[in-house]
């Protein structure tokens, strides 16, 4: 329990995830990417081939829109690489094997190509 005069804020959960995403992808962080609209390249964790937006929520379930695909993508294509959405679930639950926190998304093209 924290003590409630403890002035050590907090890393947001966002920050937490970017960061242990870029590390496991052997990538980087973009830093501002979320709030800087004149960024020249964009995306949340960005290594050799992908452009990763990344997500988190506390529910049970995440809203997708298109939208934020095609950002994905759109952030991408300017890198010449391929988009990934990234989506953490943080239940706060210890999981067993069956319970997948974290999922990414990627165009069904590129799925096809991981299979050959």
């Amino acid at each position: 329990m924290t003590h409630p005069f403890d002035r050590r804020k907090k890393t947001p959960a966002w920050k937490t995830q970017e960061q242990r995403l870029a590390k496991k992808l052997k990538g980087r962080v973009t830093p501002g990417s979320g709030s800087t609209p004149v960024l020249k390249f964009k995306g949340d964790v960005v290594n050799e081939l992908y452009v990763v937006e990344a997500k988190s929520t506390k529910d049970k379930s995440y809203s997708l829109k298109l939208e934020d695909l095609r950002k994905v993508v759109r952030y991408a294509f300017q890198q010449n690489k391929l988009p990934a959405f990234q989506i953490q679930f943080e239940d706060g639950k210890a999981g067993n094997i069956l319970d997948i926190k974290e999922w990414v998304l990627i165009p069904l093209k590129h799925f096809e190509e991981l299979q050959k």
